[in-house]
């Protein structure tokens, strides 16, 4: 009669286990790739963006592509930034960018990200 009492205990923890499973398969984190990278950027564009008219006002020729050497950590925050090429040829806007761009969450991955990242500032 005891093995039949236990038997609806260890039902529920099973129950209770696989429902553990479930939620820690759902939050098992993800890769960070060069997509995750764009994306955040795209969501980021309009500070950017802010900065670039900004900057406009200044210099109204300036337009180009600036690329950006980036660390981002399992965390989202960038550890590392830093300007690899430039055809904007303006040190100030160019070193706000990197500001900026050191501020950005991420969001949490389970990996390093490392690589490389094109800007392309047009004027509109």
């Amino acid at each position: 009669m005891s093995s039949y009492k236990r038997q609806p205990v260890l039902a529920k923890q099973n129950a209770k286990s696989e429902g553990m499973l479930d939620i820690a398969k759902k939050n098992k984190l993800q890769v960070r790739t060069q997509e995750d990278v764009k994306r955040v950027f795209q969501q980021q564009w309009p500070r950017l963006d802010k900065l670039y008219q900004k900057a406009l006002k200044d210099t109204p020729a300036m337009q180009g592509k600036l690329q950006l050497k980036l660390t981002i950590d399992a965390s989202g925050k960038v550890t590392h930034c830093e300007l690899v090429f430039s055809e904007l040829n303006n040190m100030e806007f160019e070193a706000h960018i990197v500001d900026m761009v050191k501020m950005f969450d991420f969001g949490e991955a389970e990996n390093i990200w490392q690589g490389i990242y094109l800007v392309d500032f047009i004027e509109n």
